[in-house]
């Protein structure tokens, strides 16, 4: 049989696999897939991790909140970035 307006007929399958991922196919081409097996999950269990040991000292000991805060920003580097941010608004060209 012809088909006289020159359409075709495509067919298009969503599918859930056993795993739990969607999946939708256009003839036998995968178009996506979407995972969900996370989604489906009958037990969870936590597990405590041993912390890391923190080398103890007299001056950890009596840190106060300032140094504290303060030692928290040099271990993250934070100067550095708001000096990177510094230097580009200081030498890059304002928006026009």
């Amino acid at each position: 049989m012809v088909n006289p307006d020159g359409l075709q007929v495509l067919s298009r399958i969503v599918a859930t696999t056993t795993t739990g991922a969607v999946q939708l196919w256009l003839e036998d081409k995968l178009q996506w897939t979407r995972e969900e097996s996370l989604s489906t999950v009958a037990i969870a269990e936590f597990v405590e991790l041993p912390e890391r040991k923190a080398i103890q000292s007299s001056a950890a000991e009596s840190e106060n909140f300032v140094s504290r805060v303060l030692r928290h920003i040099s271990d993250a580097q934070v100067s550095s970035f708001l000096s990177d941010i510094l230097q580009c608004w200081l030498t890059c060209a304002p928006p026009r």
